[in-house]
C-alpha cells in the first residue's frame, strides 16, 4: 500500500500511481489537519502531485531527485520557508 494514514500524518511510500489518487483524496478529506509525509515517495503520477499542491502541507523531501527539484520543488520550498519562519 502506498497511501498510509498514521496517527498524525498521511504517508506516501514508493511508487504512487494514478490508482493511488482516490485513496489519497479520501485520506485528505477524512483527515484535513494531517500533513502528508513524502520522505519515502519515489515516483508520483501527476494526479498525486496535483493533490499534494492542493493540500499544501507536506513533510520531508521525496527520494526522487526529479520530484524534489522539478515536480514538487516549489511545494518543498514553500514548506521549508514556513518551517524557517516559525
Amino acid at each position: 500500500m502506498t497511501v498510509i494514514v498514521g496517527t498524525d500524518r498521511i504517508a506516501l511510500h514508493g511508487h504512487c500511481t494514478v490508482e493511488d489518487a482516490e485513496p489519497l483524496l479520501a485520506a485528505l478529506l477524512d483527515h484535513p489537519g494531517f500533513p502528508v509525509d513524502i520522505s519515502e515517495l519515489s515516483h508520483a503520477h501527476l494526479a498525486i502531485v496535483q493533490l499534494l499542491y492542493a493540500k499544501g502541507h507536506i513533510l520531508g523531501s521525496p527520494a526522487s531527485d526529479f520530484l524534489s527539484s522539478h515536480a514538487l520543488g516549489g511545494l518543498i520550498d514553500v514548506a521549508a520557508q514556513k518551517i524557517g519562519s516559525s
